[in-house]
């Protein structure tokens, strides 16, 4: 099956990303821990693996249950701490909607007060773009 493939992990999420956008899916505990080991992984590779796993997080934080999923298993801490790094790994705006989601479906944020200061200085940075 899919989450049982060894290989292809950016292609296999890219697949996911489309099927956790149902709050439906995500009931499936089974399914979802194979989901959360994949995603662990993920962000700890490559660019471009990252790339992969933050566009499944985006996806499966348009619902109570993925923002749920991703509270309870560790994802929105690892997430978090790829955006506050000062690498600028995670897009901007993906990981703006993903904070929007998880802060709209009143999912406990790890580490809120550094998040706030980046979005402050984020925001302090484009205002004086301007």
């Amino acid at each position: 099956t899919l989450l049982d493939m060894k290989d292809y992990n950016a292609p296999r999420l890219q697949i996911l990303a489309a099927l956790v956008s149902s709050d439906k899916f995500c009931e499936n505990k089974e399914i979802m821990k194979n989901i959360n080991h994949l995603l662990a992984s993920s962000l700890s590779g490559d660019q471009n693996m990252i790339n992969a796993a933050i566009r499944t997080i985006l996806s499966m934080s348009k619902h109570k249950v993925g923002c749920e999923f991703l509270g309870n298993n560790d994802i929105l801490e690892v997430f978090v701490g790829l955006f506050t790094s000062s690498s600028n790994i995670v897009e901007t705006k993906s990981a703006y909607t993903i904070l929007k989601n998880v802060i709209q479906y009143e999912v406990k944020i790890p580490q809120i007060s550094l998040v706030a200061s980046c979005l402050l200085h984020s925001l302090l940075y484009e205002y004086s773009l301007k």
